[in-house]
């Protein structure tokens, strides 16, 4: 076991928030204990840390070395996907058929399925001769997405059998880990990470080589797990997303935006997200019970709770936008003064407005 007392992001010290932490998902021997920043960074870690030996244990039955099972329909529901995507972000061509610019539109009218086919690409916007890494690639679904769109891209990915699975689709992957990269400085666009920076020992160390890989005025995006969110402050040391011992650390916008701005990047925005948010909260509810979960696993009366709560976090979110289930959050490399780019709202979409110069020093704030 590992790690220190302080926190990893201010560096004072922290208290236990949670002990004898098991891992209910699957079932890795062992008791842990959760840790919360005591002086406002709103940051938690485990401490101590797992050794490495007990995170291989950990990873031999995670979710990424399952291949995606196609969705009924498989052809319709991707030709609405790419109807959506082309009206939300630019990608391809709008000219398709009725019925998918119907079906598309109406899946621009339901909440939680817009969220998913925006995460599907992780909000990235389409790039001439763009390239893009996606460190965590995991089975390669999302990266696959991104190739076909139009994007050059690179994936890293520590399992080696979700590697394995992400090279089956014709792609780029690496099979290591993110740290030990050594992509020589300016080599990508984009960066994407989802669900990735929480399992990091070094996480500040990750952002910084990010820096160091993107080009200037290269966009870092990352998606991890929120410990303001309503599923955090109603299941307590049962909400899925804790997750030990896999899940070495747990962000906060506060927290996760320091980071990065400690790191070198100068043009930080960040929001919640509901994504997913049903199958949280209705996992949540099942490991509070003393149940075992398995990903995308769940009886009908739980899916249906899931649903159900995840449009009350929805609504909360309209009075409280840190609610959501994950943080999503953007950040821009340092440009030269005088090089013109776009800017990014809290979003993460850059703007229409016409291009701005945006010196070293300028700082979104925090929507």
């Amino acid at each position: 076991m590992t790690s220190s007392a302080l926190c990893p992001v201010c560096g004072q010290p922290g208290r236990s928030l949670y002990v004898a932490l098991v891992d209910q998902l699957h079932g890795t021997p062992g008791h842990w204990e959760m840790w919360r920043c005591a002086h406002g960074c709103e940051h938690q870690w485990l401490h101590p840390q797992p050794d490495q030996k007990t995170l291989e244990r950990a990873y031999q039955t995670y979710y990424t070395h399952q291949s995606v099972t196609p969705p009924r329909l498989k052809g319709l529901y991707e030709s609405m996907r790419q109807a959506y995507l082309a009206r939300r972000f630019g990608y391809g061509s709008t000219r398709t058929s009725l019925v998918t610019r119907l079906g598309a539109g109406i899946i621009s009218l339901i909440p939680h399925r817009r969220v998913a086919f925006d995460a599907s690409v992780l909000w990235q916007k389409p790039l001439r001769a763009g390239r893009l890494l996606e460190l965590g690639c995991g089975n390669g679904e999302r990266l696959a997405r991104l190739s076909t769109l139009g994007w050059s891209v690179v994936g890293v990915e520590a399992d080696p059998q979700a590697a394995e699975l992400a090279a089956s689709h014709g792609l780029q992957v690496i099979n290591g880990d993110a740290l030990a990269q050594d992509f020589p400085p300016d080599s990508f666009d984009a960066i994407i990470m989802s669900h990735v920076i929480e399992h990091v020992r070094d996480p500040e160390g990750l952002i910084a080589h990010c820096r160091s890989w993107l080009k200037a005025g290269g966009q870092l995006t990352l998606l991890t797990p929120n410990l303001s969110s309503l599923g955090h402050r109603l299941f307590r040391k049962h909400w899925l997303h804790l997750d030990p011992p896999r899940h070495l650390h747990i962000f906060s916008q506060q927290s996760l935006t320091a980071m990065c701005l400690r790191a070198g990047f100068s043009d930080v925005a960040s929001s919640t997200s509901f994504r997913d948010a049903n199958w949280t909260l209705a996992a949540s509810v099942r490991l509070r019970g003393g149940k075992a979960y398995r990903v995308g696993q769940l009886p009908l009366h739980l899916r249906l709770l899931g649903l159900a709560m995840l449009y009350v976090e929805w609504l909360g979110m309209k009075i409280r936008p840190d609610v959501g289930e994950e943080v999503l959050l953007f950040a821009r490399k340092p440009a030269p003064s005088w090089q013109e780019i776009t800017p990014i709202n809290a979003n993460g979409i850059q703007g229409n407005e016409s291009t701005v110069m945006m010196s070293l020093t300028n700082h979104c704030a925090l929507q």
